[in-house]
């Protein structure tokens, strides 16, 4: 069987490894998907070749426009071939804003759980790109939760919380009912505080 990640790279020279593809090359995706998600500049047509669904996608226009595409990405020597992937930071964030690239909420809490550890001055810069409150919001609550290894930063923390939403903002709103966390104004599916028994959250 070809590598996915070698057919999508020969076919797109500019590939960067994206959603939930990028987590499986990270090593900490939940599960396999029979998916490649990669931005490109080039055609983007979805197209399948044994079983695996490939599907080229257009960088965020917001990093585009300020010449920061490359921000936050890492590249790997996959099996001889060099491949250029969204780095933890970078799907971290993008994972919380486009989450029907990482399966879902719940898909990508479970795998970015595996993250051992971010660089807060790279996370911090990402976040002032893409200047969403909710981002600031989410990626706080992640950080203080107990879906992640990672050791909060106090410092960081800080950061985080001086630029939250000012207001209350969905963490997804495709999952029903919500409770609201009012540390982070973040509006958290119910079925999500259920997913693990002995997670604290603080309301």
């Amino acid at each position: 069987m070809p590598d996915r990640f070698h057919i999508m790279a020969a076919l797109r020279p500019d590939a960067v490894f994206c959603g939930h593809t990028a987590l499986e090359q990270l090593g900490v995706a939940y599960s396999m998907w029979n998916e490649c998600w990669a931005y490109t500049s080039g055609r983007r047509e979805v197209f399948t070749f044994q079983r695996m669904r490939y599907r080229p996608a257009a960088p965020p226009p917001i990093l585009v426009k300020q010449g920061l595409h490359s921000l936050g990405l890492v590249r790997h020597d996959r099996v001889g071939v060099i491949i250029t992937s969204l780095g933890p930071e970078r799907a971290l964030v993008e994972g919380f804003r486009n989450l029907n690239q990482y399966g879902g909420l719940g898909e990508f809490l479970e795998s970015v759980d595996a993250l051992q550890r971010i660089n807060a001055n790279l996370l911090l810069r990402l976040l002032e790109a893409y200047g969403e409150g909710r981002l600031y919001s989410a990626s706080g609550w992640f950080l203080e939760s107990g879906w992640t290894m990672i050791e909060p930063n106090a410092e960081l923390i800080t950061s985080l919380f001086d630029r939250r939403s000012k207001g209350p903002v969905y963490l997804d709103r495709s999952m029903g009912e919500v409770k609201k966390n009012r540390r982070w104004n973040l509006l958290i599916p119910e079925r999500l505080l259920h997913w693990r028994d002995g997670s604290d959250y603080e309301y």
